[in-house]
């Protein structure tokens, strides 16, 4: 937190530290005018596909926007084996929305949805990936169960902090069934030390591939 004042500058002015206690500071701050407008954006140069762009990224985005060993993996994978039925897609915790453009890059066709609980990450995202229907979401709470998916995928944060918490991957497991076609199933790019089967049916899961210390899971429930 200690570089808040830089990157919510425009949006607060006036910073100040009020408490340090337990590794935690509590930070007062004045809201400037233009509040409601400014929103902490920067670019950064990024690779997909073989293509180079730019990329809007927010200060509180997973990995920054940065193409990490696991969304290049489960990418790899997306398009090495594309899907039979592709007619509706979702990115799951989508953060900037690097799978999100995988799945328009390689499926325009598709009704794709991009789920994400950040609203900075979303706005970057918008700038990122045209055509798809995001929603700021925490979860599935706004995502109604009348919405189904043939394929979902997901390279979901599993820390808070530096603090270890699986509770975004819990999220997604438990509300997806009734979010998924007859047929439907989950893709996920996980670190190779986490035991999903610890949280699902091991008869339910299959590892697609292992590298770079992660794994592809394919979850169907």
């Amino acid at each position: 937190i200690k570089p808040i004042a830089s990157t919510l500058k425009g949006i607060f002015t006036s910073f100040d530290t009020v408490a340090i206690k337990q590794r935690s500071r509590l930070i007062s701050a004045k809201r400037t005018e233009n509040a409601e407008t400014e929103v902490p954006l920067e670019t950064l140069p990024i690779e997909l596909y073989g293509d180079k762009m730019d990329w809007t990224v927010s200060p509180s985005a997973f990995a920054k926007g940065k193409l990490d060993k696991g969304t290049a993996l489960l990418l790899e994978y997306l398009q090495e084996n594309p899907f039979k039925r592709s007619l509706q897609l979702a990115d799951f915790a989508s953060g900037t929305g690097v799978l999100t453009w995988g799945l328009k890059h390689l499926y325009p066709e598709a009704e794709i949805d991009g789920i994400e609980a950040d609203s900075w990450a979303m706005e970057a995202a918008k700038k990122n990936v045209s055509g798809v229907n995001w929603v700021l979401s925490d979860g599935w709470r706004k995502i109604g169960k009348e919405r189904r998916y043939d394929v979902i995928v997901s390279n979901p944060p599993v820390h808070f902090g530096k603090e270890f918490d699986l509770s975004i991957l819990e999220g997604l497991l438990l509300g997806a069934k009734a979010r998924m076609h007859r047929r439907g199933y989950i893709l996920l790019v996980l670190q190779s030390h986490i035991a999903l089967t610890k949280l699902i049916l091991r008869s339910k899961t299959e590892i697609l591939v292992e590298k770079s210390g992660y794994r592809i899971w394919k979850v169907r429930l």
